[in-house]
């Protein structure tokens, strides 16, 4: 899920009853997340476009950036 605080990981297993998996802090808003292969592609607004791995949702890590030099705000 995205937001301004970053980066959310939510377990949908349950459809009925979906629960915060874990989430990660980012130097920018997630403007828009696409995920794939066990990573997150964020665009992060000012702040370019951020990779954090969701490999294990509880505890997702960002694990690299791309400074896009203008705002990122899709993927």
């Amino acid at each position: 899920r995205a937001g301004a605080g970053g980066l959310i990981a939510v377990d949908c297993a349950e459809a009925d009853r979906p629960r915060v998996a874990g989430g990660v802090k980012l130097a920018g808003p997630a403007l828009a997340v696409v995920v794939r292969a066990g990573r997150a592609y964020v665009a992060a607004g000012e702040a370019g476009l951020r990779v954090v791995d969701v490999g294990d949702p509880s505890w997702p890590v960002e694990t690299a950036v791309d400074d896009t030099r203008g705002e990122t705000v899709d993927v």
